[in-house]
């Protein structure tokens, strides 16, 4: 249980994910803001739902996100078991995460 009712998200979509000296940046795409979602039903098949409700096609690759607080450099890789990564995360998470997605073409 994440202890809170809805986690408000802004998710950016249909861009560019580029490293450049370790410092994670994201140029293009868009953006949905406030989504509300249930971060106890939150898996990696929300984001593949969303991409192919918002009409992106392909398989989501990445999903990279950060804090309000955080500069967008310092986002941070959901990987491995990526729907354990997504329950321990959200368990910390407060404010509203800003979350970007990648996907193969």
């Amino acid at each position: 249980m994440s202890g809170f009712e809805h986690l408000k998200l802004n998710i950016h979509y249909g861009g560019d994910s580029l490293i450049k000296d370790d410092v994670f940046d994201y140029v293009g795409g868009s953006v949905e803001k406030d989504m509300l979602m249930d971060p106890d039903l939150m898996t990696w098949s929300i984001f593949e739902d969303f991409c192919k409700k918002n009409g992106v096609c392909g398989e989501v690759e990445q999903v990279w996100y950060k804090l309000p607080h955080e500069e967008k450099g310092s986002s941070r890789l959901i990987e491995d078991d990526k729907d354990a990564m997504l329950s321990d995360t959200i368990s910390h998470l407060s404010g509203k995460p800003t979350t970007r997605i990648t996907y193969n073409q």
